[in-house]
């Protein structure tokens, strides 16, 4: 049952609304939800339909971005299918869009049919407006309706469809925009980005059929559902008078390709044609996409690591090889004992191959174990097996790794991959002669990839560690040994972890300094003290060698931000993503940056497909961004709600507090964050003690409650001085103490500190952190009332790549002592 809004119901009047809802009652077809019943109860009009069981086309999208190239077209069909009924019944739908069409088994079912159309009459109104009637949805809507054309007829609707069709093969709509207005002026005046812009892997027919639909002239476009509907059941229909090319060499169906699309006349039958081949069995433009999955483990409970572990290797092997695309064994392993379909893996993964297998590890009567492999390469557009071929190998480190590297230059060969001498000299590295070293690397790395925290990261270190112990020439457990030692000693005054960590640099640059895993471990020893450029430079030259490297893709991403290479950084993350999309940390990773580069429409796409990879982790992205982008105080504390009322406030404090954003949540109107705090003491909550007090004292200071202040901002106090003695250089330490300072009355030491955070962490040298260096500066400055020094800094921060903005300094009140000031109402004025 659907109720209107009790305003548009009494705009609208019972007697129109419901003479129209009436109308569409009367269509009867299998992709229509149908209306059953309608009905004005006390001034609320509301029709009903019959439940379904399924989805909604938004969920599918929400979840999954875009869908495979088949799923796409026959959806499209079924939607199109429904059109073609209702236009024959002189019925309008005037609102197609994802949100519309429901998703039941294998058919797609379009849904409230005439209510757009019901709203337009009864009102008499044919334009969107910002405020009372909305009729369409602004991305989607035709140009004809954008620009108030009172003519409008069946033809908005392919226009809608071409619409849809776009987004759900790119996962984007054809036009973005920041407001409903700038939508419609798009739909009017811009041309879409072709559809293979996004992606390439679209054939030629289906991206002119979508760009048909789009045309601004409803006279250019196809002219009725009913004659585009055919131009879909060719694009769906696998034989479609093509002979099928499933076992014809990969260059062999590339080749044809070309040869048919660079031919003339008679274009949509050969574009119908071209994507027939790919339907069939080629190949898409571009190196084979592929997925690894967890090898199932028939033997031992005990064995799992092993499998897991090799799964990983053959991944890492396959991986090195320039000529394929391989999903990152993080995405991957999240299907590991799962019940989706291949061809769901692969629409997740969009990916077009899968090598799954078996693993067996038996003890034979010889007393020697033996290692059974069984891997199967499956295409997944018809379910072939490419290629199986079991192995068997005794239990030792160079039978594992030979059947490890057969394996990979057997799926290369079955996919018709060329092998370059180095990478074939790759595959059959051995990185180790001991069997148990290698389980404990292995046990190390389910410890460093489980969390980020330092418990597992020094779990994940002690099993580097005893890899070393069974063999001292490991040079991959060494690396992985300094990278887990230096992720334990991120932030803290205890030398010892970052000095082991950097022995055991040593030797492994001692034993293979070009070991891509050694160079990434330097450059992140660059990146760590701020050589961001020197990161860089390693960082491009293993993805010259190994450009399907996750790692060095997801650290590259990260340098490029801190030297405020911005639009590199997205192009970086993007690719990175594409490799590992099951990922959350990349795609965390990608939202920040499109957030701070106020991307802001992207940036909530990302975060929504954040919030759907890690539901156990709160919403303090979007939260943010409600702050950031409109002001929305009750918007963000109302996310917080939900979270508390999710997780737990324990978890939602922990995760949430004590963020790098975590001064914003202070100091909002009608906000609860600080009595939720103090429901918390350190120690119950776990939290980092400087971060605990300084937010309690923050919060006291907010509050007016200034002698709880000043004793709680004595506490950040005797903690953060004994790190600055030791390291004098940590930037956050004296950025933090000028805060600590300011609120203890030191006026003088507040600015010093605040100033040496700056001089620490510059914009020039970290356009990433140096923005927070300077928001510390400038809230020094307004606790000590120097308020012309801050507002100098606001308008830096409002007008470069930042977690600011002048939303928020509109609703935050740590900015109330500007608020007077000509100067700060100026940020307001300017470029608004």
């Amino acid at each position: 049952m659907k109720v209107l809004r009790p305003e548009l119901a009494a705009a609208l009047g019972p007697e129109r609304f419901l003479q129209e809802i009436e109308i569409a009652a009367q269509l009867h077809h299998p992709h229509i939800l149908p209306l059953y019943d309608s009905g004005d109860a006390d001034g609320f009009l509301y029709y009903v339909m019959p439940y379904e069981e399924g989805q909604s086309l938004r969920e599918k999208l929400a979840k999954e971005r875009e869908l495979p190239i088949a799923e796409a077209v026959r959806i499209l069909r079924d939607v199109v299918d429904a059109l073609s009924h209702a236009h024959k019944h002189n019925v309008v739908h005037r609102d197609i869009k994802p949100d519309n069409v429901m998703l039941s088994d294998r058919h797609a079912l379009v849904t409230d049919f005439g209510v757009a159309k019901a709203v337009n009459e009864a009102t008499g109104r044919q334009q969107l407006t910002t405020e009372g009637v909305a009729l369409g949805t602004p991305t989607y809507m035709a140009p004809e309706q954008a620009a108030a054309d009172p003519h409008i007829d069946h033809r908005a609707d392919i226009y809608a469809v071409g619409a849809v069709a776009y987004e759900l093969l790119t996962g984007r709509p054809p036009f973005l925009g920041t407001t409903p207005q700038m939508i419609l002026s798009a739909h009017i005046t811009d041309s879409p980005e072709p559809v293979t812009k996004y992606r390439e892997a679209v054939p030629p027919a289906l991206e002119q059929l979508v760009l048909k639909c789009l045309e601004k002239k409803a006279a250019d476009r196809w002219q009725t559902a009913e004659e585009l509907l055919p131009q879909l059941e060719a694009l769906a229909t696998p034989s479609g008078g093509v002979t099928p090319t499933g076992t014809m060499p990969v260059d062999g169906v590339r080749k044809r390709r070309r040869m048919m699309v660079g031919a003339a006349g008679a274009v949509v039958a050969i574009v119908v044609a071209v994507f027939v081949v790919w339907m069939s069995g080629g190949e898409p433009e571009g190196p084979p996409r592929l997925a690894v999955l967890p090898f199932e483990n028939l033997g031992s409970p005990d064995d799992e690591a092993f499998a897991d572990g090799l799964t990983d290797e053959i991944q890492s092997r396959l991986s090195s090889l320039s000529g394929l695309f391989v999903t990152s064994f993080t995405s991957a392993i999240e299907y590991k004992g799962h019940s989706k379909t291949r061809t769901e893996i692969g629409a997740e993964l969009s990916v077009d191959y899968l090598l799954e297998g078996t693993m067996r590890k038996d003890r034979v009567p010889d007393g020697i174990d033996q290692v059974r492999i069984t891997p199967r390469l499956i295409r997944i557009s018809d379910g072939a097996h490419l290629w199986s071929e079991p192995s068997t190998a005794e239990h030792a480190a160079g039978e594992f790794f030979r059947v490890q590297a057969e394996i990979a230059e057997e799926v290369a060969r079955a996919l018709d991959v060329t092998l370059l001498e180095p990478e074939r000299q790759r595959l059959a590295e051995q990185p180790t002669t001991s069997l148990e070293a290698w389980n404990h690397y292995q046990r190390g790395n389910q410890f460093w990839s489980r969390s980020t925290n330092r418990a597992d990261n020094r779990l994940a270190a002690e099993q580097y560690e005893k890899a070393v112990a069974e063999d001292s020439m490991f040079a991959l457990a060494y690396a992985a040994l300094a990278r887990a030692w230096g992720a334990v000693s991120i932030n803290k005054a205890d030398d010892d972890p970052w000095t082991r960590g950097m022995e055991a640099l040593d030797h492994a640059i001692r034993l293979q300094p070009n070991l891509p895993e050694v160079r990434l471990v330097q450059a992140g020893q660059h990146y760590a003290h701020g050589r961001y450029d020197q990161a860089i430079e390693i960082q491009r030259e293993v993805l010259r060698n190994r450009p399907n490297h996750i790692q060095a893709l997801a650290s590259l991403g990260g340098a490029e931000r801190r030297l405020g290479m911005w639009d590199e950084a997205l192009e970086t993350q993007t690719r990175s993503m594409a490799l590992d999309p099951r990922n959350p940390g990349g795609v965390l990773l990608l939202a920040q940056t499109h957030g701070r580069m106020r991307n802001y429409a992207e940036a909530e796409h990302y975060y929504g497909l954040y919030a759907d990879l890690a539901p156990e982790v709160p919403s303090r992205g979007r939260a943010w961004l409600r702050l950031v982008r409109e002001g929305d105080v009750s918007g963000a504390e109302r996310l917080w709600r939900q979270d508390v009322q999710r997780l737990g406030l324990a978890q939602v404090l922990r995760d949430q507090a004590f963020s790098e954003m975590h001064f914003m949540w202070f100091g909002l109107p009608n906000w609860a964050f600080c009595q939720d705090l103090k429901e918390f003491t350190v120690t119950t909550l776990g939290a980092d003690p400087a971060d605990y007090y300084l937010a309690r004292a923050v919060s006291e200071h907010t509050e007016g409650d200034t002698v709880r202040a000043q004793a709680y901002y004595d506490s950040v106090r005797a903690v953060l001085e004994p790190i600055v003695q030791m390291q004098p250089d940590i930037a956050w330490a004296h950025s933090q103490l000028g805060i600590v300072y300011a609120g203890l009355g030191r006026h003088d030491d507040a600015v010093r500190e605040a100033l040496r955070g700056v001089e620490l962490r510059p914009l020039s040298g970290d356009a990433f952190a140096g923005t927070q260096s300077l928001m510390y500066l400038a809230r020094t400055y307004i606790l000590v009332g120097e308020y012309d020094e801050a507002i100098e800094i606001l308008d830096t921060l409002v007008n470069i790549p930042s977690l600011y903005s002048r939303a928020l300094l509109r609703v935050h009140t740590l900015f109330d002592p500007l608020r007077d000031r000509p100067r700060f109402q100026a940020l307001f004025e300017e470029r608004n």
